[in-house]
């Protein structure tokens, strides 16, 4: 019994772990978009790309 203790306490360790290191990742590459985005609008004449209708 001790072992499977042991053990489901690992894998919720390890779990925990990866779901840390998926949210950094997601965050750096959030954070990465938006810079993209942020120098594209900075740029006289450069258009960003938008999926709504346009009103013109």
């Amino acid at each position: 019994m001790e072992t499977v203790v042991a053990t489901m306490r690992g894998l919720h360790e390890n779990s925990q772990k990866e779901c840390l290191k998926n949210s950094v990742l997601l965050l750096g590459v959030t954070a990465a978009v938006f810079g993209v985005l942020q120098q594209q609008a900075e740029r006289p004449g450069v258009e960003i790309p938008t999926t709504g209708k346009s009103e013109a």
